[in-house]
């Protein structure tokens, strides 16, 4: 080979020389002209200089392992790895590149930074993620979407409804399909958001999806379900399911009996003297109803036209819901009470998420249980005419509604009636019938189990 080295490949080679001579001092070396062999007893390496100016520096026995200066792409390439043994790698800078070489199983672990947008990333088997940590950065990322409460609206309804999930930072936004409009949303931080939503006139799934700065997350959506208004079976499996919770919100609760039966029309005592033959339930045109142990009846003497209901004990709960029709106008709680004429009765107006409760207590009579009336219905019911009416006397179980009858004109026609008892006449506060009633609307009323 006629081969004349640069001073650049001259001082190279030096460098590499000197190395190896500090590294084995008892070795013998000879100058061949092109190739300059370093031995000792041990390994062979071999300096080699080719035509196109690539530079291999060999190691080992075989002369597998080596480090080549490629002037082609002029960098230094490593025919294995390199352990630094813990120490830093000063003034480095990453790869630098316009667009995303390949990324697979064979790249996992690559890094890279990308001049075209500025951020860094690095290869999971089959995707570059973004390595950047600041906020501006953050568009590549996209959010997974766990739960959707409430999932249920009824037509022509705006509410809140609460999206739970990871990911959701100052760049996300909403989609929503099927009619539901949004009209804002707010990021309580990277895991909750609220989101204001009106419903459309029509059954629907909506489905909402996470967005992160014009990035769609395609593997994960929630649904939300518009209808008139939920059907009786699907609020009996909310209580089914939801009961024990509910009883969360009750202090003291005392275990509530159906004495003559789940299928009876009153309860004679109820346990400790709660009744003296009360809960009779009734309306303008029907009184008393029967219980129905969990079924469903249709019962359009009681609840008007295609009228339905069900009533059910369950965690010392009593409930009755009812789906009403044309003919429905009053309902009503009737029967004697335990306490006698001992203790106090007040009543309370609650209004939340579009629903309107009307509560009964009756409490305070010593070792009696207090007893406690709710009815539930739609605030849109209510009218100029509409009235409470209870009895002051604590011998008298008496609550009516009157004059409800545009709830049967409503897409939401339902009406709820919850009795319970605590120990001891105790009083229940404000703000745990407020609880109460709170959580029956939203996991009852507004969810779909």
């Amino acid at each position: 080979m006629n081969y004349t080295p640069t001073f650049q490949r001259l001082s190279l080679l030096g460098l590499f020389f000197s190395i190896f001579l500090f590294v084995f001092p008892a070795q013998t070396h000879a100058n061949t002209g092109d190739i300059i062999i370093i031995e000792n007893d041990i390994s062979e390496n071999i300096l080699q200089n080719d035509a196109q100016g690539n530079t291999k520096l060999y190691f080992g026995e075989d002369l597998a392992h080596f480090i080549e200066w490629n002037a082609d792409s002029d960098a230094f390439i490593f025919s294995d790895n390199i352990d630094f043994g813990g120490n830093e790698i000063i003034n480095f800078r990453m790869e630098n590149l316009a667009s995303p070489p390949l990324c697979d199983a064979e790249n996992s672990g690559r890094m890279y930074h990308n001049t075209s947008d500025t951020y860094s990333y690095i290869c999971d088997d089959s995707v570059w993620k973004i390595l950047d940590n600041d906020e501006d950065s953050a568009q590549p990322m996209l959010p997974y979407l766990y739960n959707v409460y409430p999932n249920f609206l009824p037509y022509n309804t705006t509410a809140d409804i609460r999206i739970t999930g990871t990911g959701l930072n100052s760049l996300t936004t909403f989609a929503l399909s099927n009619g539901v409009t949004l009209n804002s949303f707010e990021i309580l931080n990277n895991e909750e958001a609220i989101l204001n939503v009106t419903s459309g006139n029509s059954d629907a799934i909506s489905t909402i999806t996470g967005v992160n700065d014009g990035e769609t997350w395609q593997g994960n959506s929630l649904s939300l379900q518009v209808a008139s208004s939920l059907s009786l079976s699907d609020i009996l499996n909310n209580f089914t399911l939801n009961a024990s919770e509910l009883t969360d919100w009750i202090p003291d609760l005392y275990p509530l009996t159906l004495d003559y039966g789940a299928t009876a029309t009153f309860i004679f005592d109820g346990g400790d003297n709660i009744y003296d033959q009360g809960n009779y339930i009734g309306t303008d045109t029907k009184n008393p109803i029967a219980y129905t142990d969990s079924q469903i009846i249709t019962d359009e003497t009681a609840f008007g036209t295609n009228g339905k209901y069900f009533t059910f004990l369950q965690n010392n709960i009593f409930i009755l819901s009812a789906t009403v029709g044309d003919g429905f106008k009053n309902f009503f709680i009737s029967g004697n009470l335990g306490a006698d004429g001992n203790g106090v009765v007040d009543e309370l107006v609650i209004e939340y998420s579009g629903y309107t409760a009307y509560v009964k207590r009756v409490y305070g009579a010593g070792s009696v249980p207090s007893l406690n009336h709710i009815f539930i219905l739609d605030s849109n019911a209510i009218t100029a005419d509409t009235s409470h009416i209870i009895s002051t006397n604590t011998n008298s179980d008496y609550q009516e509604l009157t004059n409800i009858e545009t709830l049967a004109t409503l897409e939401n026609n339902n009406f709820y009636y919850l009795a319970f008892a605590l120990n001891n006449g105790k009083y229940m506060s404000n703000d745990d019938i407020r609880g109460v009633i709170e959580f029956f609307i939203d996991k009852m009323l507004s969810n779909i189990s």
